[in-house]
């Protein structure tokens, strides 16, 4: 079944949700090439705050899912926009930045921590060194 077809068999709420990730998505993807990395985090920790529409699953799930058709997913891209939108949704979630070494370098991930658990973009990150939050502009 294509992915447009998938979608439009997914309940409206569903719907809605992906629509959200994709617009939040594109929205930090662009924000990044001409803002600085502590005005893009103040832009998605900005909004007001609802009574939680959907789980983190849902939104974990959505952000994953609108990132298969989004440009240029980076984990950092994905970490933001999943961020805004669970705080949007009543969440506290918390933005973890990491570096590691590599053969040529660094390398960088992000990921999303709720109370302590990661929620978004885990896997490996026990091999990353935390660094200090982004200080707001």
């Amino acid at each position: 079944m294509s992915a447009l077809l998938r979608f439009f068999h997914c309940s409206r709420q569903r719907r809605i949700l992906l629509l959200d990730a994709m617009l939040r998505l594109l929205i930090v993807r662009c924000a990044l090439n001409i803002l600085s990395l502590a005005s893009v985090d103040k832009l998605t920790c900005s909004g007001p705050r609802a009574l939680s529409r959907s789980n983190t699953a849902d939104i974990v799930s959505a952000i994953e899912t609108a990132s298969l058709y989004a440009p240029a997913p980076s984990c950092l891209v994905r970490a933001l926009a999943a961020s805004w939108l669970l705080r949007l949704n009543g969440f506290n979630p918390v933005l973890r930045y990491g570096v590691m070494r590599v053969r040529n370098g660094l390398d960088a991930h992000a990921w999303i921590e709720i109370d302590g658990r990661v929620v978004l973009g885990g896997g490996s990150i026990d091999r990353y060194a935390l660094l200090a939050p982004i200080p707001q502009p």
